[in-house]
């Protein structure tokens, strides 16, 4: 490619909006991932269907970045919300990533020495793209954790822990690789089960194995739980919101493409805790 746009997903679901709203083609790929382009206004776009995780997102950044060398990459996905007031389908602006380790107690630890500060004009632009939308959305910090958060107390833990709106399990993996070829970065999360709204187990497995390419293991809850079925009808209907929200923002951000040549670019850097409180 040389040049434009990349946009990166973890889940087939996720980039379900994206490409039915756009003139997508699949492309070429010598990684495991899907790879999909198509003209833009401002040139070239790719879509990269990663998988689940940090080493999935970190091989899928690297092959992006060293074949198709992007002008600016954009992390879009799914996203559990940490704080009260948050709706499905509600975009998160992540100015800054925020690593997680485990705590003893099994529960993710922000590590806040290693935050992540997204690219300045790209946040700016994300912002004026999803204000002229009217998009529902809000900036601050994300999490990338190891494993889904699902309890609504371990949630709030961590959003009070880490200053933090939404926790995700790729975007701080994609920013990591980014930086270590300086190219500008942002991600742009929406939410899907929201700080008060437990994801069950089952389910939370169940999208691990999707995102490992497992699909049919998608069924198995509703086989052998029918009782489920209320609760996966109810993140069913979060999803959609979610998968909408982002397909509007990703058209909306391709059309704006590229942003002025005369605004700099910053490209993703380690920032101290306390730039990560004042960044909100």
């Amino acid at each position: 490619m040389g040049g434009g746009l990349a946009l990166l997903v973890a889940l087939p679901e996720e980039a379900r909006g994206i490409l039915k709203a756009g003139y997508w083609n699949k492309a070429a790929s010598s990684g495991s991932q899907a790879m999909y382009e198509c003209r833009v206004v401002g040139g070239e776009a790719i879509l990269s269907v990663s998988g689940v995780g940090r080493a999935r997102a970190q091989v899928a950044a690297r092959e992006v970045l060293d074949e198709c060398r992007p002008d600016a990459v954009l992390s879009l996905g799914f996203a559990g919300g940490l704080v009260a007031g948050q709706r499905a389908g509600d975009l998160v602006v992540a100015r800054t990533l925020i690593p997680a380790g485990r705590a003893p107690g099994g529960e993710p630890k922000p590590r806040l020495s290693e935050a992540l500060s997204a690219d300045r004009a790209l946040t700016d632009e994300a912002l004026r793209v999803l204000s002229a939308a009217e998009l529902r959305h809000h900036a601050g910090a994300c999490v990338t954790a190891s494993e889904i958060v699902s309890r609504p107390d371990a949630k709030r833990r961590l959003g009070a822990n880490a200053d933090a709106l939404a926790v995700d399990m790729e975007s701080y993996w994609i920013g990591s690789a980014c930086r270590e070829r300086k190219a500008p970065f942002l991600a742009v999360r929406a939410i899907v089960d929201t700080a008060e709204r437990p994801l069950p187990d089952f389910i939370a497995q169940s999208a691990l194995d999707a995102g490992a390419g497992n699909m049919r293991r998608l069924a198995l809850p509703i086989m052998s739980r029918p009782w489920s079925l209320p609760a996966l009808i109810r993140l069913g209907r979060a999803a959609s919101e979610a998968r909408n929200s982002l397909s509007v923002f990703a058209q909306g951000f391709l059309r704006a493409w590229p942003r002025p040549a005369s605004e700099s670019r910053h490209s993703p850097r380690n920032i101290s805790m306390a730039e990560t409180r004042k960044a909100q």
